[in-house]
């Protein structure tokens, strides 16, 4: 009897989602992605697309994140924010010359 009931809501929400997708209007970028999405189903194994997607979508996570942050650094508005108001080319120098000796 309970399996019957979650057929019937499953099937009242499928009609639901084909109702409010009917008045949607038609997304031009859909076949395009689709064949790209079969394409790389097609030529990549699933492992090959995990590790690709997963860094690439990490990577564009953290640029994301660290871009507000690298703005406000030159917006005039946000220079009593900074907690090193300024920069010395010494320490700079003293940092990167070890470096580039070995």
């Amino acid at each position: 009897m309970e399996l019957n009931h979650t057929a019937d809501i499953l099937g009242s929400a499928y009609l639901a989602v084909e109702y409010v997708d009917s008045l949607l209007p038609v997304n031009p970028l859909q076949e395009p992605l689709r064949s790209a999405w079969n394409y790389m189903l097609d030529n990549y194994t699933k492992f090959q697309i995990a590790t690709w997607g997963s860094l690439i979508v990490h990577e564009f996570i953290y640029f994301l994140f660290c871009l507000p942050g690298f703005i406000f650094q030159f917006l005039p508005f946000m220079q009593k924010y900074k907690i090193q108001q300024v920069g010395t080319d010494f320490t700079r120098n003293v940092v990167y010359r070890p470096v580039l000796i070995y």
